[in-house]
């Protein structure tokens, strides 16, 4: 009974390998990949690591724009380094550009009159007042 449960995780696992084999990915793509707990993904990627069989292929970059998140792929070759942090004054200039972006696209939405509210309400009846 219990050799039923470990060979219907069998083709899970060969699904991760297979994506790491072709094109790599991060633990929670493998995980919609194979339909494996995230942690059972975490854990077999571990170990897959600690036998040098894959390696870090890239980084991304998370939400904030930090490279966090590691791409893995099939290899025993040296890990990509993770690019350098941004420095405050990258940072700085990276928030005035936003703000200069945002402005713009504010200032073009009013020459549009498409920011401007509605000047009537549809659909009321107007008092006549003589």
């Amino acid at each position: 009974m219990a050799l039923n449960t470990h060979l219907s995780n069998t083709t899970a696992y060969a699904a991760v390998v297979e994506a790491l084999v072709r094109t790599g990915g991060t633990p929670k793509e493998l995980h919609e990949i194979s339909g494996l707990a995230t942690n059972t993904t975490r854990k077999f990627i571990r170990a897959l690591r600690n036998r040098q069989l894959v390696r870090v292929a890239l980084w991304r970059q998370d939400t904030m724009g930090r490279y966090t998140i590691a791409v893995w792929g099939w290899g025993s070759a040296p890990d990509t380094k993770r690019p350098p942090r941004m420095t405050p004054t990258q940072r700085s200039a990276r928030q005035r550009m936003r703000k200069r972006e945002m402005s713009a696209l504010q200032q073009g939405r009013q020459s549009d009159g498409a920011g401007k509210p509605p000047t009537g309400r549809a659909g009321v009846a107007q008092a006549h007042v003589p």
